[in-house]
């Protein structure tokens, strides 16, 4: 998971916490401690320790399962701050 080191703190500083690990470690999947207020359901992201990208997936107004993808860590920071803030 050093690779993916960036990212991961990123997402916790964000309040994501770690929900489950591949055995390999090369996959991690978090979630955010507290959900959205309008979907209450809660963020989750797929960390991919191969690819080195981190995957935000939530649900859009209409309820449908939304995405998006980040391979810099500055962005996905970014993005967080921004979108996920509580």
């Amino acid at each position: 998971m050093n690779r993916l080191r960036r990212f991961l703190d990123a997402a916790q500083e964000s309040g994501f916490v770690n929900v489950r690990e591949s055995q390999n470690d090369t996959i991690r999947w978090l979630k955010r401690e507290t959900s959205d207020a309008k979907s209450k359901t809660h963020h989750r992201i797929c960390m991919d320790a191969l690819t080195v990208s981190a995957t935000v997936y939530w649900m859009d107004s209409q309820g449908n399962v939304a995405s998006k993808s980040f391979r810099k860590p500055l962005e996905f920071r970014e993005w967080l701050a921004f979108e996920t803030a509580p």
